[in-house]
């Protein structure tokens, strides 16, 4: 695994790849759909706060001079997971229980980084 996470490492760090950007937001949708299927709160919450840590090392890896684009697509990855965090605040039960209007934000926003990572792949 520390190889693996080494090799995304280099590849991001390089400039050109966003492959540690690409593996979060696929892990996001993961959690978007763990959200929709009531997961368990305290897997849920440990999972939403283990992907906001990675997060904050993708976004210092990029150091402090982004690229525009590459920027945007951390703000709005950002947006997605306080989206995360608010969903992992829901719960009934001992599962995530979410209003409707934060699953619809969660799809909308989980849409448009898709569509920013796809910009910045070019």
């Amino acid at each position: 695994m520390t190889a693996v996470f080494l090799c995304l490492s280099t590849t991001a760090w390089s400039g050109g790849g966003v492959a540690e950007e690409r593996a979060w937001i696929e892990h996001a949708e993961t959690l978007v759909a763990a959200a929709k299927g009531h997961a368990v709160a305290t897997e849920f919450q440990r999972d939403v706060e283990a992907q906001r840590e990675r997060l904050r090392g993708i976004v210092r890896q990029e150091g402090p001079q982004p690229t525009p684009e590459l920027r945007q697509l951390h703000v709005s990855m950002i947006l997605l997971n306080a989206l995360l965090k608010s969903a992992s605040d829901c719960h009934q039960g001992g599962r995530v229980v979410c209003p409707a209007q934060l699953l619809r934000q969660l799809d909308a926003q989980v849409n448009v980084v898709k569509g920013q990572l796809k910009a910045v792949q070019g």
